[in-house]
């Protein structure tokens, strides 16, 4: 199939399948390959540009001992431990892993709950549902600040920029965000005329 020998030809070109970071990644779209439509061909190439510049602007540094413990993203302090100046960090440095999370009890961003954890002399707190509104996302890439609202919407893309975040970010929302729940009550009540 001739999306298959184009896909084929990215991945050498990239040198993307040759590294055992990105075989997950790999197959994925391989398999997915035939049903992509134009859009998500587009999707599949802006991630394979930032996977290579992750990859030749040695990005992402394999020596977490020479880490840092702050960076600025456009003026905004990220705590914790990165390991490069998008907010990747010791616990979790895909290429995908460009967003810093501000946490509700410091107000402070940190790469990830681990960062936050130990870095800091206190417990963390999840944003309330009612604060949703509040910017509390920064993008690495480009330092765009979402709200949580728009982060969880997001579709794992930067609004502002493109760049995509790592979708497996959301098996850690309850450790940030509290969880939005439908009481009984509310969901008794929809349809109604009240």
């Amino acid at each position: 199939m001739e999306l298959n020998i184009l896909f084929e030809c990215c991945c050498s070109t990239l040198r993307i399948k040759s590294n055992s970071k990105f075989n997950y990644f790999y197959d994925l779209i391989f398999e997915r390959l035939p049903r992509m439509n134009t859009e998500k061909l587009i999707f599949f190439f802006i991630l394979s540009f930032q996977l290579v510049h992750a990859q030749s602007s040695d990005a992402i540094k394999p020596d977490y001992a020479s880490k840092i413990d702050t960076i600025q993203i456009k003026g905004i302090v990220v705590y914790g431990k990165p390991v490069d100046n998008q907010t990747r960090c010791v616990h979790y440095h895909s290429p995908l892993d460009i967003i810093a999370i501000k946490f509700k009890c410091c107000s402070t961003y940190y790469p990830c709950f681990s960062c936050h954890a130990e870095t800091t002399d206190h417990k963390p707190e999840v944003w309330p549902t009612d604060e949703f509104n509040e910017k509390a996302i920064l993008c690495g890439a480009c330092g765009h600040e979402l709200s949580i609202t728009e982060y969880m919407a997001c579709n794992n893309t930067c609004p502002k920029c493109l760049s995509l975040f790592n979708p497996g970010c959301k098996n850690h929302y309850h450790l940030y965000f509290e969880a939005k729940s439908e009481s009984p009550k509310d969901n008794n009540s929809k349809g109604r005329d009240n």
